[in-house]
């Protein structure tokens, strides 16, 4: 599990809690009863990410169709 934090943290210019977590969680299941994971949270922080992903594709996609007028 340290390994998947180490590398994430010397690849990562800005490192963030939240994401380290996620990333060595899909990489290293956990036991149910190791870690608490706050549901709540975990729905507001997908939810927050899943709104930046679809604000910056957007943008993406106008940027690239306004090359095509």
């Amino acid at each position: 599990m340290e390994a998947f934090q180490d590398d994430y943290e010397s690849v990562t210019e800005e490192p963030n809690q939240y994401i380290k977590d996620l990333v060595v969680r899909t990489f290293v299941p956990l036991a149910k009863n190791f870690v608490e994971i706050d549901q709540e949270q975990e729905v507001e922080n997908y939810n927050n990410y899943l709104s930046f992903f679809i604000s910056l594709h957007r943008k993406i996609f106008v940027k690239i169709a306004k090359t095509f007028d």
